[in-house]
């Protein structure tokens, strides 16, 4: 890890969640390696084996799937500063990827493979601890994503999104917004336009 200030990010972060020793926070160093990703890089795409996941630090990432068939994508999730993004399908089941995760801003990540975060689960049990807070939320938050999907209207949709993902809309394209709620690029500008009315 050579990066002290990223480390220094990820280690707050750490810490707002579960209470780790000085000692603790030292051992697990070695795990963690620093990526950085140009605007419009990919750091997953299809096919590939994933063994990683990644803490961002600063910047945005898009995890989407892309169906040829109809040239459409779709927008499963946004990662911003402070989140952990991967292909989590493919990552807990080793499945090879369907997702594309691209980098839609520059980004600065951490990333950490399975194998080391087991060994980490063993030296230092608190990571246990931490990883399956962030499982059990990530969960939660994915039953309510699909909740409002099917019956919240396209306009509570979008209020809930920049609530979720606050200044996100400068770092991404509208029709990949709108592919995360699942409503046309029309509506959102429509949406938007009666917001500002209001």
């Amino acid at each position: 890890m050579n990066d002290p200030i990223a480390f220094a990010t990820l280690l707050i972060h750490l810490n707002k969640e579960i209470s780790f020793s000085p000692e603790d926070l030292e051992k697990c160093k070695p795990f963690f390696k620093i990526i950085r990703a140009r605007q419009g890089e990919f750091i997953i795409k299809p096919g590939v084996n994933v063994h990683e996941q990644y803490f961002i630090v600063e910047g945005c990432v898009r995890v989407y799937h892309h169906d040829l068939e109809n040239d459409r994508e779709y927008t499963l999730l946004f990662g911003i500063e402070e989140w952990w993004i991967s292909d989590f399908i493919a990552y807990h089941l080793d499945l090879s990827s369907r997702l594309y995760v691209e980098c839609t801003h520059p980004s600065t990540l951490i990333s950490i493979s399975k194998n080391d975060l087991h060994a980490l689960y063993k030296m230092v049990p608190a990571f246990e601890s931490y990883f399956r807070r962030k499982l059990e939320r990530a969960f939660a938050f994915n039953h309510q994503r699909i909740l409002s999907l099917q019956k919240d209207s396209g306009e509570q949709r979008y209020l809930d999104f920049i609530h979720q993902y606050p200044n996100i809309e400068q770092r991404v394209k509208n029709y990949q917004i709108a592919s995360y709620l699942g409503i046309a690029p029309e509506s959102l500008s429509r949406i938007r336009n009666q917001l500002a009315k209001k």
